[in-house]
């Protein structure tokens, strides 16, 4: 038991320096260079609710009935950290208080991008909903072109398991992208899109770099309602 408490705490800590950077430092580029984005019009980008209208019978049927499993599962299983959402439902095993373990397209997938249920503006501070979690703002998807247009890629990686989960606000609701870590291509990437909008990358950062084109989009709603809790 004690090593597996240790191998979590190493998981947390290297996913938790990746998730907690604002999305400006998760681009492979210059730090000086992406300092000065600039916000640009993607009207031809295509939105994530069209992303998330493809067909996708069976791969989400059974989400509940694994989660069911899991909890009757032996020792370790039940005594894990569970995300749970506003119904009490289980969406996955905790990674620290920012991450989900869960399954997608019947495999192991980490959800990033959990965020305190708060809602701030820069003249009242920040109003907090609940003692819960909510899906964070600062996630961001990439693409080759200058407008946010064509597949969205992500740049970060995931640990253990083979998919990647990034919460987008778009289209009047959220969204997850999902990632298969393990299918990068080399590119070079051209823009930046994210819940504050789409930010063109500078010719300084505009380099080669591996990335992986997205799998899925599915509603966010798929593996939980907010606010969400550990249990």
């Amino acid at each position: 038991m004690k090593s597996f408490v240790i191998g979590l705490s190493l998981l947390t800590l290297a996913l938790g320096s990746q998730a907690q950077l604002p999305p400006e430092t998760s681009a492979p580029s210059d730090k000086s260079d992406l300092s000065r984005l600039e916000r640009v019009a993607g009207p031809n980008r295509t939105s994530s609710r069209a992303w998330a209208t493809s067909a996708k019978e069976g791969k989400f049927k059974n989400q509940n009935e694994k989660a069911e499993k899991a909890e009757r599962g032996d020792k370790v299983e039940t005594a894990a950290i569970k995300w749970v959402d506003s119904t009490g439902r289980t969406m996955g095993r905790a990674i620290g208080n920012y991450a989900i373990l869960a399954t997608f397209d019947n495999q192991l997938a980490t959800i990033v991008g959990l965020g305190s249920d708060s809602k701030c503006d820069p003249i009242r501070g920040c109003t907090y909903a609940s003692n819960g979690a909510n899906w964070s703002e600062f996630e961001s998807v990439y693409y080759t072109t200058a407008d946010c247009t064509g597949t969205p890629y992500s740049v970060g990686g995931t640990i253990g398991t083979p998919y990647r989960g990034i919460p987008i606000t778009d289209s009047g609701g959220t969204y997850l992208y999902f990632f298969k870590a393990v299918d990068t291509i080399r590119v070079v990437l051209g823009s930046r899109y994210s819940t504050s909008g789409c930010f063109a990358i500078g010719s300084r950062g505009a380099f080669p770099t591996d990335a992986a084109p997205v799998s899925d989009v599915v509603p966010a709603t798929t593996y939980g309602t907010p606010p969400f809790f550990l249990k």
